[in-house]
């Protein structure tokens, strides 16, 4: 029996994105608002940018690890401020540049060092202290493909679509090879990861926030935040 108490403690997760309008960005190409200096991640590069997924998972526990020196940054022209900024070059891991009022959101939550890493970076000609937000991948590997949905790209508009009969990431492998157009619907992934607040999965675009963090993030008025119109349903194993 699923008791009250279970229903209320049970934490629920939206995924979350960035704005792309250029009244809250201040560019009008709704992808980058920063350019980081590839030359100011030495050290750490080959991680990151000169790597392939499967090279990244093997290696990602040791970004926490690193010591760097001063990361560099440069507005774009006419680009506004935001707590969440989108940037260039595109690195694994890394989806956002956050505000301290973002991190404070964080820290408010006692959400756990584990679930994310943060390293400075020095913005040119901005004063306010900014940070790379570092989620390390979860493997798709982990994903309980029996309990999850996936269906082909073409059918994203669709009500009714033609689910994939998954049961196993060997079985993914071999549909993704024949047909890399498929999109999950619902993801289950092991139960060891529901009290997480903060949930970033390989191969998922948008990251999860659990609801008590996005509430946090909407109070505190986090500017560029979003919700994508279109949610992949995350669960996890009884």
């Amino acid at each position: 029996m699923i008791t009250l108490g279970a229903l209320i403690n049970k934490k629920m997760f939206k995924q979350i994105g960035h704005s792309a309008e250029p009244k809250i960005i201040g560019v009008t190409n709704g992808v980058t608002q920063l350019n980081i200096d590839i030359n100011s991640l030495d050290g750490i590069s080959h991680i990151l940018i000169d790597s392939t997924i499967k090279d990244f998972l093997l290696n990602q526990h040791l970004i926490p690890r690193m010591n760097l020196p001063e990361i560099k940054g440069t507005l774009l022209n006419k680009a506004k401020l935001t707590d969440i900024m989108v940037f260039s070059p595109y690195m694994f891991g890394i989806k956002y540049v956050v505000s301290e009022k973002f991190v404070n959101c964080l820290s408010e939550l006692n959400v756990s060092d584990k679930e994310y890493h943060l390293f400075p970076i020095s913005i040119k000609d901005v004063v306010e202290k900014y940070y790379l937000f570092f989620v390390p991948y979860i493997s798709n590997r982990e994903v309980n493909f029996s309990k999850s949905l996936l269906y082909p790209d073409n059918e994203i508009c669709d009500d009714q679509k033609s689910y994939f009969k998954i049961n196993s990431y060997q079985e993914y492998c071999e549909l993704n090879e024949r047909n890399p157009m498929i999109s999950f619907e619902k993801l289950t992934l092991p139960s060891k990861y529901k009290e997480r607040d903060i949930i970033s999965l390989q191969g998922v675009v948008n990251i999860y926030f659990s609801q008590e963090l996005f509430e946090s993030m909407r109070a505190n008025n986090i500017s560029s935040l979003v919700i994508p119109n279109r949610q992949i349903i995350l669960k996890f194993d009884n």
